[in-house]
């Protein structure tokens, strides 16, 4: 067969929850019923999760990580510190 040939072709697909559900169990622990929560390893970091906030401006600090400006669920404007920040707040997202 010819590598442009469909048959020939492995498809993978996926759906929010399970992404969902694997991501939160492998950050922060969340026990959900698509994967096992992996066991604490003494280099782990601490992972936090914010809910319901919206993300409106990141600062690259360089080797010190980032900075991040978001708004809460009340309108309440914070910012914090890390190392890594995924800023998935939806499809309106100023942040992707």
């Amino acid at each position: 067969m010819k590598p442009s040939d469909p048959m020939n072709l492995t498809l993978w697909s996926t759906n929010w929850d399970t992404l969902y559900y694997r991501l939160r169990a492998n950050f922060d622990g969340l026990v959900g019923a698509y994967c096992k929560v992996p066991a604490a390893k003494e280099r782990d970091g601490r992972a936090v999760y914010r809910d319901g906030c919206s993300v409106h401006d990141v600062l690259d600090k360089g080797a010190e990580g980032v900075r991040v400006w978001y708004h809460d669920v009340s309108g309440l404007a914070e910012k914090i510190d890390a190392d890594l920040v995924i800023a998935a707040d939806g499809p309106n997202s100023k942040i992707r």
